[in-house]
């Protein structure tokens, strides 16, 4: 069971490995031309690997029965509905693709995901956002929370984007809250919540069907002959798979085991700050009134919403 330490733990190697990560996918996209696709395949291959050995060394692998196995195949295919959109997205045009789904207010619907136990029972869904009007101030601030850090990417000059991906975006925002909800169903029903035997098979389900579309995407891609590798290029690609695997194992761990409310206020507090921190990076270049806005409510309204939920449990 997870206790706050853990949750910190996790937390901060989750955004330090993203935080690398994202140095390594503009060097593995710039330099060898890998994109989406292949990415994904690549984080999903790493992590497969960094848990297949502690999974067989125990003295009892859990090995699933195809009942079991066939349970994976929600999160597993919105996994892939999410790697082709992201593709497209981050891949057809080279600035915006950040900014455009961190301005998708669609993140707000996080604020109700544990409040959903049939993903497709529409009436259920209106039915409990009704009831949860008598608890306005959380779900108030939980909105809010959303707004500022959205806000806080508001750049006018870098929103460059195809109309396509201005139509797809929300759409990935709405399936990447949506996969939250069947990972933590799929860990608990299929898995007994044995959080190995989980990782093994949803990592190693999705690399796989993620294997030919990734080698076709691989195969198109092109390599410029005057590109130019510099040491810090080669350091970022050769640790790219240390990243990935780090990544994508502390937000697994992350998504099943925090409350769905309180991973999502987490996410929202992870890219408050790499927009505080690209702001840096970038002498202020890029800031408008409404980012610096939305940088400086933030905080204010996460302290207001721990001091009001501080008797909730974080995990579960």
């Amino acid at each position: 069971m997870f206790d706050v330490t853990e949750v910190i733990l996790y937390y901060f190697l989750n955004l330090s490995s993203e935080f690398c990560l994202l140095a390594s996918s503009n060097a593995l996209y710039f330099v060898l031309d890998l994109k989406e696709v292949v990415q994904h395949f690549l984080q999903h291959f790493a992590t497969f690997l960094l848990v297949l050995i502690p999974f067989y060394i125990r003295a009892r692998p859990k090995i699933l029965a195809n009942k079991s196995l066939k349970q994976f195949r929600a999160p597993v295919l919105t996994q892939i509905l999410i790697t082709f959109l992201s593709h497209i997205v981050y891949s057809q045009e080279r600035f915006g693709g950040v900014h455009l789904l961190r301005l998708k207010l669609a993140n707000a619907t996080y604020a109700f995901l544990d409040r959903l136990q049939v993903i497709s029972d529409c009436q259920k869904f209106v039915l409990q956002l009704l009831i949860k009007q008598l608890q306005l101030v959380t779900v108030h601030l939980q909105i809010l929370l959303a707004i500022y850090a959205t806000l806080s990417w508001l750049e006018f000059d870098l929103l460059q984007c195809s109309t396509i991906s201005l139509i797809i975006t929300p759409i990935l925002a709405v399936l990447q809250g949506v996969q939250v909800l069947q990972i933590r169903k799929c860990y608990r029903e299929a898995a007994g919540s044995d959080m190995l035997t989980f990782m093994v098979y949803f990592t190693g389900l999705t690399a796989l069907c993620l294997l030919i579309p990734s080698l076709y995407s691989w195969n198109l891609s092109r390599i410029p002959l005057d590109s130019s590798w510099e040491s810090i290029d080669s350091a970022l690609i050769g640790l790219s798979f240390l990243f990935m695997a780090n990544f994508k194992y502390s937000q697994l761990l992350l998504q099943i085991h925090l409350n769905p409310k309180k991973y999502m206020i987490l996410e929202h507090s992870k890219y408050w700050l790499a927009s505080i921190g690209k702001c840096i990076l970038q002498s202020m270049t890029h800031v408008t009134i409404f980012s610096f806005l939305g940088k400086l409510l933030y905080p204010g309204t996460l302290i207001k919403y721990i001091l009001e939920n501080k008797a909730e449990a974080i995990v579960g």
